[in-house]
């Protein structure tokens, strides 16, 4: 299977940007970012892997990668927001992106708990 085109992969990221109520522009950062692991449909990752219930074949594709990133997103962000973070926490409006606090708390990474699939 041939590779997905830059547009190919936007279309992704918007679908399930929109399911999850997430920014587009952070899935592919992600990519961008890990750009792994290898996947089954000669793609690369978002660098999510299997954890609780989910299993390798789930999220090896690039597809479920990207459904899977978007779901861990928006699990990281709604943990943040019940651990008293608050939406300025998160997003700097006058700025319009996203807040380094944010962006550094990500980047060291996020394991769901164990109720989360």
């Amino acid at each position: 299977m041939a590779t997905l085109s830059p547009d190919q992969r936007n279309y992704y990221y918007l679908i399930e940007a929109e399911r999850a109520g997430i920014h587009k522009p952070i899935l592919a950062a992600i990519h961008e970012v890990h750009s792994s692991p290898a996947l089954a449909d000669n793609e690369t990752g978002l660098g999510i892997s299997p954890a609780n219930r989910v299993s390798l074949n789930q999220v090896n594709t690039f597809i479920e990668q990207v459904q899977y990133g978007a779901n861990v997103i928006r699990a990281f962000t709604d943990s943040l927001i019940a651990q008293g973070w608050e939406g300025s926490d998160l997003w700097d409006a006058q700025q319009g992106h996203y807040t380094e606090k944010f962006l550094e708390r990500l980047a060291s990474g996020y394991v769901p708990t164990t109720s989360e699939p």
